[in-house]
């Protein structure tokens, strides 16, 4: 539903005529992986970097995180999703990370961002907010 709602939105816009990018993307943080990836080795997360190693974990949540981007390809083409599979971004690539951080710099530099506050989940056995409460 999440993904023919976003289609049809752009895909409106450019019968329209305005140019709008349709680049696939790959969410790839999140704290469903990582407790997966616990799982699935049979470890927590004070184990990191002491039972395995940071950049072992990483590999393993990158892994887990792209197994089923086969699977989302097909969907996207049979659904007929306007989307350039060729060129996504992903959101562990430090090109990604780079370019959200030069982003929020300039947005800093212009005084557009401040501290507020807000009512966030929040999981005291992860010991991190959560985005949503499912």
């Amino acid at each position: 539903m999440a993904r023919t709602i976003k289609d049809i939105f752009c895909r409106y816009k450019t019968m329209k005529g305005f140019h709008v990018t349709r680049k696939a993307g790959w969410d790839t943080h999140g704290l469903p992986i990582e407790i997966g990836v616990e799982k699935k080795l049979g470890i927590t997360k004070e184990d990191i970097g002491k039972k395995i190693s940071i950049e072992d974990y990483n590999r393993e949540c990158r892994t887990e995180v792209m197994k089923y981007k086969d699977l989302w390809d097909e969907l996207t083409v049979l659904m007929g999703y306007w989307l350039n599979l060729d060129e996504p971004y992903i959101t562990y690539d430090n090109r990604y990370i780079e370019s959200v951080w030069f982003l929020l710099s300039r947005l800093y530099e212009k005084g557009l961002l401040y501290k507020g506050y807000t009512i966030q989940p929040y999981s005291p056995a992860a010991g991190t907010g959560l985005s949503t409460m499912n």
